[in-house]
């Protein structure tokens, strides 16, 4: 039922220009991207129309739909209306009969409505409470206005938490049916419920049980079959009346193909169909083992994934919703975004707790590209209630999720909340608050109800033996343990003003969170803003900047290490310059690390609108300078040189299962026009399997040769019978303290098929080499050094937009 539905203002008291005219809407649809694709209100996500349209959230809405069912469902015993996703206080009314209260946009709502319909004309209402009208009455209910960041009532509702606002996000509290509508006609039997469970997993041989949930009006006995791997397995049941639990055990499937992460092997999938004389139910799944390893060491206790028996390396970033609002995102932008991550050599991505839980398309891209996923439960930096009836709801929320996601091999953890238990011991939140110790034990006493007593209970009961880690990080930063042991959320750089040298001296076992600001690109900037918008200070830029100290510190760190240009347009260019460089050391401190750090997931992968932000990939899709440098620091194989004491330390990191043997390491610095100073090639009969080497340690002196730090560079190749494995470039000093030539760089353009082919020569070291249009598609590189005398071919697939109209070449010494 997404079709034929219209809307409208309840009753809009505050809604200025809004009538009480209805207006025709397809579902799924939320409120206030519906106004804004029909519009009524313009774009919400230009200049300052965020704070402008804020009365909406206050407002009731209703939806509405006449249908009629055909004869054939009409006929059935049983016709049960199903919700998927009710965005969040609706009361929902057939043929004026009141049949459900929904509270939960995490939740499916179903229901039998077989007595309510009539022949012809039958009317659905769906009556939309405001959120925030809610949540303050359910504060008042409460008696105490619970912690939470950045406002507290946005705990009360299991909605979105960043629909509240987010220090990367807008505030739009909006309401609608956000996921399809079905209805299901059943008579006699149907199936409700199909889980593949994986008993024993090895070269030969994989044990499966598959576990039926039947519904059925009768006692029978019925024929159901299942197929996998090729083979059918046909069993004749005896049902009885009610929920029956059937079961097809030892299915074999002999010579299993595993699923593996992108990074170790092919992400092997098996369909499986389960069919009755009535009905069909599919599934996809994948043959693996995976668990969180915690063993106890001499330095404190591990953190890692094991994937088939083989530790791996997680290499990645935090992930949020795609939008705003939900509605909008197309099954085109999973792909988009998801390939994305593929394409940056990315092996798992952490949902986080302040979102939702994904569609289907997003897990069943995530299978299919061999991307793991660490999955918070929906809840962030915020203390939740612990009534009877709150805990209820998430209750069933955590077992709908669960159950729904369970069959996805890329599931890798279940983890209970974001920053929760950090906030709550060492943010101030107990004294910020004032609370006493009833408060404060009943407070905490809810915390441990949800997390360390009712979610943990159902991943072990319904989440086929995936594992549960209670709160993201496992200790604040300035904790003795927060190195040694748990997941580790490191914000010294960014909020602490610390360097980004510290990333080498603050290593966990495993890095869940981290990340610094830039600014997104230019022509993303051009589409929200006017002329005089664009400045670092502006209000518009203000609106667009959502943490209050994000401009001072991206200023702060870049004259560290940068000129810091006088034009806004190249202060935003330099802004992703500083943002990759220093997310690399990050990147590549963890990798060396290893196997003492075995992750680095870093905070964020996208953006909910065009903002300034921590994301690597912009609001409008174009990748940031970090998304280029992440898919080389994240390479296989990784060159990772280190300056310490004079000395250049040369290290290779591998995520390969085989060892790499005879190989050669090629070290040669040239000045910035292109003369060679130094060369010298050193042998190694073997690089370990997943392993981090010290291969080359040289002398700085003897490399530089007499020539300035300030006016040379390192090009470090790797090589395996003459095949290059690894490149890599590296610099002596910060970019400030570089004596850059100008060079002369030349380019020119020629179409391709889907996009355009951009041809780059210079005489000189060009460093930063920036392309920008106002089109939107994919780079093939972008950010790069041109090196001294060299051409390379980028190509541009065109995804919209005029390719020539806004093309430009920017680099670092242009913005001096």
């Amino acid at each position: 039922l997404n079709d034929n539905w219209r809307f409208k203002a309840a009753a809009p008291r505050n809604a200025e220009g809004l009538s009480e005219e209805w207006r025709k809407v397809q579902v799924p649809a939320l409120v206030h991207s519906t106004l804004m694709a029909q519009g009524v209100l313009p774009d919400l996500y230009y200049r300052d129309n965020e704070s402008k349209y804020q009365y909406l959230e206050r407002e009731d809405w209703v939806f509405e739909n006449m249908f009629e069912l055909p004869d054939d469902v009409m006929s059935q015993a049983h016709i049960e209306l199903n919700f998927k996703g009710l965005d969040t206080y609706a009361d929902v009314f057939l043929n004026g009969e009141l049949i459900l209260k929904a509270d939960n946009a995490f939740r499916s709502w179903q229901i039998d409505i077989k007595k309510h319909l009539r022949e012809k004309n039958n009317i659905l209402r769906v009556y939309f409470y405001s959120a925030v009208k809610m949540d303050e009455d359910n504060r008042e209910l409460y008696g105490f206005a619970l912690p939470g960041i950045p406002t507290n009532e946005r705990v009360f509702s299991r909605k979105g938490q960043f629909n509240y606002g987010w220090d990367w996000g807008p505030r739009f509290v909006s309401c609608g049916i956000w996921r399809e509508v079905e209805v299901k006609a059943w008579s006699d039997f149907t199936l409700r419920e199909m889980n593949v469970q994986q008993l024993s997993l090895s070269e030969s041989e994989a044990t499966l049980q598959t576990d039926v949930i039947l519904e059925s009006d009768i006692e029978k006995t019925v024929a159901l079959s299942l197929n996998i791997d090729n083979q059918q397995i046909v069993k004749d049941f005896f049902i009885k009346k009610g929920l029956n639990q059937l079961h097809f055990n030892d299915i074999k499937i002999e010579k299993p193909k595993r699923w593996w992460s992108r990074d170790i092997g092919e992400p092997n999938m098996y369909e499986v169909i389960l069919q009755s004389e009535k009905e069909t139910l599919k599934t996809k799944i994948g043959l693996r083992t995976i668990e969180l390893v915690r063993n106890k060491d001499k330095k404190g206790e591990t953190f890692y994934f094991r994937l088939n028996g083989v530790s791996v390396f997680a290499k990645g970033a935090n992930y949020i919703p795609l939008s705003v609002f939900q509605d909008n995102v197309s099954d085109a932008d999973y792909r988009e975004m998801l390939d994305n991550a593929a394409d940056a050599n990315m092996n798992m991505l952490r949902v986080w707790g302040g979102g939702i839980y994904e569609n289907e398309r997003f897990y069943d891209l995530c299978d299919e590209l061999g991307i793991m996923v660490w999955q918070d439960f929906m809840f962030a930096c915020g203390m939740y209630p612990g009534d009877a009836s709150f805990l209820q709801n998430v209750e069933n929320e955590a077992i709908e999720n669960v159950k729904r996601l369970r069959h996805h091999p890329s599931i890798a953890l279940w983890c209970g909340n974001n920053e929760i238990s950090e906030a709550w011991h060492n943010w101030g939140w107990q004294e910020m608050f004032l609370l006493m110790p009833k408060r404060k034990e009943k407070i905490w006493n809810s915390y441990k109800k949800i997390f360390q007593q009712l979610l943990p209970n159902i991943v072990h009961t319904h989440g086929n033996g995936i594992n549960y880690w209670e709160s993201s990080p496992s200790f604040s930063r300035y904790h003795e343990k927060s190195d040694l042991m748990g997941d580790s959320h490191y914000w010294g750089v960014w909020h602490d003003e610390e360097p980004f040298e510290q990333y080498a001296k603050r290593v966990p076992r495993f890095m869940s969170e981290y990340g610094f600001q830039s600014f997104p690109e230019w022509k993303t900037i051009e589409t929200f803003t006017e002329p005089n918008d664009r400045g670092l200070e502006t209000p518009i830029m203000t609106v667009h900047q959502k943490h209050p100290r994000g401009n001072t510190l991206m200023r702060k760190y870049m004259a560290r290490e940068y000129h810091v240009p006088s034009s806004f347009e190249d202060f935003t260019y330099v802004s992703q310059l500083v943002q990759a460089e220093g997310m690399r050391r990050g990147i590549e401190a963890h990798r060396r690390a290893m196997p003492y750090c075995m992750g680095t997931l870093y905070w964020q992968l996208n953006d909910v609108w065009p903002v300034a932000s921590w994301s690597s990939v912009d609001g409008l899709g174009r990748w940031k300078a970090l998304h280029y440098v992440a898919r080389e620091a994240f390479s296989p194989i990784l060159i990772s040189p280190v300056l310490s004491n004079k000395l250049l330390n040369v290290m290779v990191v591998s995520d390969k299962l085989e060892a790499l043997e005879n190989v050669e390491m090629n070290l040669q610095t040239f000045d910035f026009q292109g003369n060679m100073i130094f060369s010298e090639s050193d042998n190694y009969a073997k690089i370990e399997a997943n392993s981090s080497t010290t291969l080359m340690q040289k002398s700085l002196s003897k490399i530089l040769n007499g020539h300035s730090a300030k006016e040379t560079y390192a090009l470090l190749t790797l090589s395996q019978n003459g095949v290059t494995l690894a490149q890599r470039v590296f610099y002596f000093e910060y970019p400030k303290n570089l004596h850059l030539p100008k060079p002369n760089l030349t380019h020119r353009i020629e179409r391709i098929e889907g996009g355009y082919k951009v041809i780059l020569s210079t005489d000189k070291l060009t460093k930063n080499v920036f392309l920008q249009t106002d089109a939107l598609g994919r780079w093939s590189d972008n950010y790069f050094d041109l090196l001294p005398n060299q051409s390379k071919e980028i190509t541009f697939k065109v995804k919209s937009g005029d390719f020539e109209k806004g093309f430009q070449v920017k680099t670092l010494t242009g913005t001096y």
